[in-house]
């Protein structure tokens, strides 16, 4: 019976340690995904449209986005193919637009967490992601930083 109790303790001891070690590292993945975006905002702020340009070409994230508010993706790291085109008919389970969401989010708390299916291309099968999203305005317009990661 001991020798049961003991089993039954350590196996509650390991699903506690693989629950906190799935915590942390989601808290690992919000945490870089929310400096590469308000890395990249800052230097839009500080550099506007020029930073653009700069953005594609760094190193500062695998998931890094910049739209404009009318769904023109200005850069996607992970997906440069999307650089130049609109995106706003990407849709979220509700139907909204995902871009329309992400405004909404920025214009309301001026950043903020928002979680939506994505898909690579419009043939792949989308997986649940978690953005950090930043608005920066410029001349007069929101932009849309933001880094993302699957949840999956």
């Amino acid at each position: 019976m001991l020798k049961k109790m003991l089993m039954l303790g350590s196996l509650a001891m390991l699903t506690v340690f693989v629950c906190l070690g799935a915590a942390q590292a989601a808290d690992e993945k919000e945490a870089k995904a929310q400096a590469i975006a308000e890395k990249a905002a800052a230097l839009i702020e500080a550099k506007g449209m020029a930073a653009i340009d700069e953005l594609r070409k760094s190193d500062v994230g695998d998931n890094l986005f910049v739209c404009e508010e009318s769904g023109q993706e200005l850069v996607n790291t992970a997906s440069p193919d999307l650089q130049g085109k609109n995106i706003s008919d990407r849709k979220m389970p509700s139907g909204a637009s995902v871009v329309s969401e992400q405004l909404a989010l920025v214009k309301a708390k001026g950043a903020g967490w928002i979680d939506a299916p994505w898909a690579v291309s419009n043939d792949a099968t989308p997986r649940q992601t978690r953005s950090y999203v930043k608005g920066v305005t410029l001349d007069g317009k929101t932009l849309l930083v933001g880094s993302w990661f699957y949840l999956d």
